[in-house]
């Protein structure tokens, strides 16, 4: 049966274009789509989402927190979070599979095995019938399973679209599990299924429902898979948290692949080794970037902790200055460094891709300096580097410097995250001159051409001379008042201020007399004198701690 909303398109589409396919417009499944009394009752009592004051959810205040009540259905009052000793074990239990095809073979088996377990059937009453419409709605929509699975993911942000899951879980498997439970398969699964076809997708081809077998289609030169050239054997040296990886003309690819791609002694192995590589010939330039969930979560913080715990001071410090001079030879490489971040890039992450010649960022990036929620400040350049585009760029053009030291002092005192890589440009993580790529699958490529580009161009690296602009104790006294400020009013806690004084001292360039142009060298070294006074401090220990076990900052 047509709905009236698929009338109602098709009219339009024909208006606007002058043609429309009718398998393309209507809607098969109305009954499936079809709006419940609920969602009546909800509009009925103006619960209309956030603006109204709540819908489903009804954000509520309780000493001092922050809550999402959910709406109780039966009263449509707005109640509690009433979490079970049976949920509460199934998340933590699911959350320590770090595999998410493995995951999702954990949650819809406990669901099928344990149907009293309410979160596991949750997700497996959830997930089949999502699978099995995805596939009921091909070729309506598309004709290769790739179009849908690469629309949820780049609309929706998943890691895997329907038909990647439903191969984790098994193809035949999980088309009997669906029919068990009376959800229809359609008929050219099951077609498939007999044909003893044991995935969607095969040998880098997708399946096509419209040619009925596995197509491999013509790839863009700018969609590298990085994973394909590692299993080509283009991988130049690497361990099991990075590789360098040969992209061809001359463009090396150093990628990050550890646990939530951070920054742990042994990505840092291979940064230092990828500096050296990149002085030999034949290279001409480098990309830093990866294909995994995030560009990169910053500093390993288990590594960080377990190094404050023993007092290693004289490793820490040594550690913080290797990484540092790492950086600063990707800046100051002759051969041009492109950066391509994406996803989350940030604390070490953020500091990575503000260090190279240039950066080419997806447009769904989420890029800061979050330091503070640590107890930290940025160690690894990032103070230097809002020094070097905000104070000392006014300084250069004769503007106010003070508005330059006040903009990167809130950018890492408020911990300013940009979601998007627009606005990157805006919070100066990005250049003016940095670009945006919209399609994901293009960055790697995108940021390979962005050397070429360089070379071709005659690139030349900064200067090593002085790149940055030390105001001295009148910017810190200015700073001072600000956080007291803050502080009398309740909007910063105690180690808050201890945080800010010491960030305030190195954006400043220390307890100067009077302003001065300075190296970046300089800059770094208060870096790291800032860092071991805040590390010596329990209070960081406490933050650090606390992000690790809750993934939240603590306020002490």
């Amino acid at each position: 049966m047509t709905t009236d909303i698929s009338v109602t398109l098709k009219k339009l589409i024909q208006k606007r274009y002058g043609l429309v396919t009718e398998k393309r417009l209507v809607f098969t499944e109305s009954e499936t789509l079809r709006a419940t009394d609920i969602l009546d009752r909800m509009v009925a009592a103006g619960k209309l989402g956030r603006k109204s004051g709540g819908g489903f959810y009804k954000e509520s205040k309780q000493g001092g927190k922050r809550e999402f009540w959910p709406l109780d259905l039966k009263t449509m009052e707005y109640v509690p979070l009433q979490g079970t000793a049976t949920v509460d074990a199934f998340i933590k239990e699911a959350k320590k599979i770090k595999s998410l095809p493995e995951r999702l073979r954990f949650m819809i088996r406990r669901g099928v095995e344990q149907p009293d377990d309410r979160a596991a059937a949750l997700v497996a009453q959830t997930l089949l019938p999502t699978m099995a419409y995805a596939a009921r709605r091909l070729p309506e929509i598309a004709d290769s399973v790739e179009d849908v699975d690469s629309a949820m993911r780049w609309g929706f942000a998943h890691e895997l679209g329907p038909f990647q899951m439903w191969d984790a879980l098994g193809v035949a498997e999980t088309a009997d599990l669906m029919r068990s439970r009376g959800i229809a398969v359609p008929a050219w699964v099951t077609q498939l299924i007999e044909q003893g076809e044991a995935s969607f997708y095969r040998d880098g081809a997708a399946y096509n429902v419209a040619s009925g077998r596995h197509e491999v289609r013509p790839r863009d030169e700018r969609a590298i898979d990085l994973a394909a050239l590692r299993a080509a054997g283009k991988r130049v040296l690497g361990n099991d948290s990075a590789s360098l990886v040969d992209l061809g003309d001359g463009v090396l690819c150093l990628e990050i692949h550890s646990k939530a791609n951070s920054l742990g002694g042994p990505v840092i192995e291979i940064l230092l080794a990828a500096v050296e590589e990149l002085k030999k010939d034949p290279w001409v330039g480098m990309v830093v970037g990866n294909q995994g969930a995030r560009f990169s979560a910053g500093m390993d913080l288990n590594d960080f902790g377990a190094a404050v715990q023993m007092e290693a001071w004289d490793d820490i410090a040594e550690l913080i200055a290797l990484v540092q001079g790492a950086f600063l030879n990707l800046r100051r490489s002759p051969k041009p460094v492109v950066t391509a971040p994406f996803s989350h890039a940030l604390g070490g992450g953020a500091e990575l891709a503000m260090h190279g010649a240039a950066a080419v960022a997806a447009a769904e990036t989420y890029m800061g300096l979050v330091e503070v929620g640590v107890g930290v400040i940025p160690a690894w350049g990032g103070c230097k580097e809002l020094n070097r585009r905000f104070i000392a760029e006014a300084a250069r053009n004769g503007a106010d410097v003070m508005k330059g030291l006040q903009r990167a002092f809130e950018n890492i005192g408020l911990a300013k995250v940009a979601t998007s890589g627009l606005e990157a440009k805006d919070l100066g993580y990005l250049r003016p001159t940095d670009r945006v790529v919209f399609n994901q699958d293009y960055l790697i490529g995108e940021a390979k051409r962005e050397v070429l580009k360089l070379v071709a161009n005659g690139y030349e690296p900064p200067p090593a001379e002085k790149q940055c602009y030390a105001i001295g104790r009148d910017g810190i006294a200015l700073l001072r008042v600000g956080v007291n400020q803050l502080a009398q009013g309740g909007y910063a806690t105690p180690y808050d201020q201890v945080i800010a004084d010491k960030l305030a001292y190195v954006l400043c360039g220390g307890d100067l007399s009077s302003p001065q142009w300075v190296d970046e060298e300089y800059m770094m070294a208060l870096e790291r004198e800032k860092i071991l006074e805040l590390a010596r401090d329990p209070r960081t220990l406490a933050r650090g701690k606390h992000m690790l076990e809750t993934g939240k900052p603590l306020r002490n």
